[in-house]
């Protein structure tokens, strides 16, 4: 809801832009246009709402968030939410990532 309505249908991946190994996205709804930045890791940087709101993400060397800024560029206004206790999961295992094709299921090979 923060973000009214992006979502990977509003933004076109095939248009992204390479500026310095970050990728630039726009995206317009009914409601709201902007773009958004992502890393070479596809993890969202920076996204710029309506041009009212910037909003910055600053990850760790585990690329978990630790830092997120809020700055409207309208007014003087801006916001600092730190991270204080972040986890990494662990990865999935291979029972979790095995996948039973039902029987009689049509497998295509190369």
């Amino acid at each position: 809801h923060a973000f009214g309505g992006i979502n990977l249908k509003n933004i076109d991946l095939n248009k992204g832009i390479s500026v310095e190994e970050k990728y630039i996205f726009h995206f317009e709804n009914q409601e709201i246009f902007g773009s958004i930045r992502l890393n070479t890791f596809a993890l969202p940087i920076e996204c710029n709402i309506n041009n009212e709101w910037k909003i910055f993400v600053d990850y760790d060397k585990n690329n978990l968030p630790y830092k997120v800024r809020l700055n409207s560029l309208l007014e003087d206004y801006k916001v600092i939410l730190r991270i204080k206790d972040n986890q990494k999961t662990n990865p999935y295992s291979k029972e979790q990532l095995t996948f039973i094709l039902p029987q009689g299921t049509t497998i295509i090979t190369n």
